[in-house]
C-alpha cells in the first residue's frame, strides 16, 4: 500500500484533513449494511439542500437529477444525493452514529502504529449534532483522515477485507472488528470502477486496467484540497494534495503515476 502527496512537510503520513467525498466510499458502504440499500437504490440529486439549518451545494459540473441512484450520484460525486440518503436512511432512522461505526467497525479506523514513528488518527465523532450531520456524508465538517488511512479504504473494498497499511515490516497490525460484507465489497467495486471509466477521476485514469477510484476535493478555509484514492490488482493508493483545485486534476496525477509506475 502507498500514499503519496505533492505538498511540503510530512503529510503523506500524518497529514490529517477533512477527506472531501472520498468519504462516499463509507457513506454508500453505511447505506448499503445498515439499511439494505443498493448502488441502483435512489438518491435523487438537487442542486442544493437544507439540513440541520446548514445549505449544501455540489461541486462544479454536477448536474442536477431527480432520477439519480446511488451509483450515479456516486459516479458524478452529488453532494445532496449523500447528505439527503444519509439523513433519510440513517440520522431520521435514529442512527446517528452509522459513518463512525462503518469507518471503525468495517474500514478499521483507529489508532494504528504503522513504523518510522508516531502518525495522526483519523475521526469521525459518533454523536454529531447539526450541520454537521449533513457534512459527515460528504467528508466535510468534524470527519478528518489521513492518505494512509484513505488508501486503506481502497485497499478494503478491493480485497473485500481490511488490512492495516505498515511502513516498515514486522509491525504489528490492527484487524477490523468487522469483515465488510462480499455484497457491499461487490457494490463499491462496481461504483469505484465506474468512477475511473465514465466519472470524476476518468480524465486521469480512463484505460487504465481494473481500477477502481474516488475523487475528493474537500474545501478548507480559504482553499480546496485535491483527494484522489484508488486501486488496481497490485497497489491501493491515496493522494492528498494541499490547495489542489480537484481530486482529479491535482491528485490524480500522482495516483496515476503510482499506479502505472510511470
Amino acid at each position: 500500500m502507498h500514499t503519496y502527496t505533492g505538498a511540503d512537510g510530512d503529510i503523506a503520513i500524518n497529514g490529517i484533513k477533512s477527506p472531501g467525498s472520498t468519504m462516499k466510499i463509507i457513506t454508500s458502504a453505511a447505506l448499503f449494511d445498515k439499511v439494505g440499500l443498493t448502488p441502483s437504490s435512489p438518491a435523487p440529486c438537487t442542486d442544493s439542500l437544507t439540513a440541520s439549518s446548514q445549505t449544501f451545494h455540489n461541486g462544479r459540473g454536477v448536474t442536477a437529477n431527480q432520477a439519480a441512484t446511488i451509483a450515479r450520484a456516486f459516479t458524478v460525486s452529488c453532494n445532496t444525493s449523500f447528505i439527503k440518503d444519509g439523513f433519510r436512511y440513517l440520522v431520521n432512522n435514529g442512527d446517528a452514529s452509522a459513518l463512525h461505526d462503518e469507518a471503525v467497525n468495517v474500514f478499521g479506523m483507529g489508532s494504528w502504529s504503522v513504523g518510522g514513528g508516531a502518525t495522526t488518527d483519523p475521526r469521525i465523532l459518533a454523536d454529531v449534532q447539526g450541520g454537521g450531520q449533513g457534512a459527515q456524508f460528504i467528508g466535510q465538517g468534524t470527519v478528518t483522515a489521513t492518505p494512509p488511512f484513505m488508501a486503506s479504504v481502497a485497499a478494503t473494498v478491493r480485497n473485500a477485507g481490511f488490512e492495516q497499511p505498515i511502513i516498515l515490516p514486522g509491525q504489528h497490525q490492527e484487524t477490523a472488528p468487522q469483515q465488510i460484507s462480499s455484497r457491499t465489497a461487490g457494490y463499491l467495486q462496481s461504483m469505484m470502477r465506474g468512477v475511473a471509466t465514465s466519472g470524476t477521476a476518468a480524465p486521469r485514469l480512463v484505460g487504465l486496467a481494473g481500477v477502481g477510484a474516488k475523487t475528493g476535493p474537500a474545501e478548507e478555509a480559504d482553499h480546496t484540497n485535491g483527494w484522489l484514492t484508488a486501486y488496481n490488482s497490485r497497489i491501493a493508493v491515496a493522494a492528498l494534495v494541499e490547495t489542489g483545485s480537484s481530486g482529479v486534476n491535482s491528485a490524480g496525477y500522482v495516483v496515476r503515476h503510482l499506479l502505472t509506475g510511470s
